[in-house]
């Protein structure tokens, strides 16, 4: 076996792994919970920002005494899980690293910022561009004399699904860079793959939008295009890979 770096930190007895791994687990529930009370105070500011998202002067409703303080409860755990982010993924870096080599640590630090830049990156885009034309859409669907009745629990509930679904599909761009490091994808193979690349993507979105069609497709073709960038960052990677003579991608892709 090959010796490991100086500067990888000494191997850990079982026990021990365990007893990092409750640490990593205590306080990412600590994060939680001290971060959900704090947003408590906020959430009723938020829950008002939400309602802008309506169009025109439409408001959302509460139909039950309960349902006030559940909306308020859920809102400020969101709230806390997605402050909360960059401190639970630093927990997880730290359980990790010992298991690392010296050097795998130094790539894996930016990647773990990266990801959570794209995680971010797809919640606000999904929050001020896809939620709002969705909304407006669904509306112009109503037709003259009907009136649309929106309860404030249904409409967190598509703004937050909408949002932690752009925010995973959101780092496609760093898998597809990782598999092109490690030679397992091309950009002529991505390419050559796209009517099953679309195929793909509307299952996955089928999967984690709500229930119509419309929301599918508007997660889709962001995604499509997601894909795209990342065939041509594959590109990058393959012609930064033939300049150092390292090209080792199978036949065929």
């Amino acid at each position: 076996m090959p010796e490991r770096d100086e500067d990888s930190l000494p191997r850990m007895p079982f026990l021990q792994h365990l007893e990092e791994l409750r640490k990593v687990l205590v306080t990412a529930l600590v994060v939680l919970v001290a971060g959900t009370a704090g947003a408590w105070f906020l959430s009723g500011r938020i829950l008002s920002v939400l309602t802008k998202l309506m169009p025109g002067d439409d408001v959302a409703h509460i139909f039950s005494p309960p349902e006030a303080f559940l909306i308020r409860l859920k809102v400020s755990a969101a709230t806390a899980l997605f402050v909360g982010v960059p401190v639970i993924l630093f927990q997880i870096w730290r359980f990790l690293a010992p298991a690392l080599y010296g050097h795998e640590r130094r790539r894996l630090m930016p990647l773990f910022l990266v990801s959570t830049a794209l995680f971010y990156g797809g919640t606000v885009f999904a929050y001020l561009i896809i939620t709002p034309i969705m909304l407006a859409y669904f509306w112009r669907l109503v037709p003259a004399g009907v009136m649309m009745t929106v309860g404030i629990s249904q409409l967190f509930a598509i703004v937050a699904k909408l949002s932690v679904a752009f925010g995973i599909v959101f780092q496609l761009p760093l898998v597809i860079f990782l598999l092109s490091l490690m030679g397992l994808v091309s950009p002529r193979w991505l390419l050559g793959q796209w009517r099953i690349a679309l195929v793909v993507l509307l299952v996955f979105s089928a999967i984690l939008t709500p229930p119509d069609i419309i929301s599918q497709l508007f997660m889709t073709v962001p995604l499509f295009i997601l894909y795209l960038i990342s065939a041509g960052m594959s590109l990058l990677v393959e012609r930064r890979r033939r300049a150092a003579g390292s090209v080792d991608t199978p036949e065929g892709l």
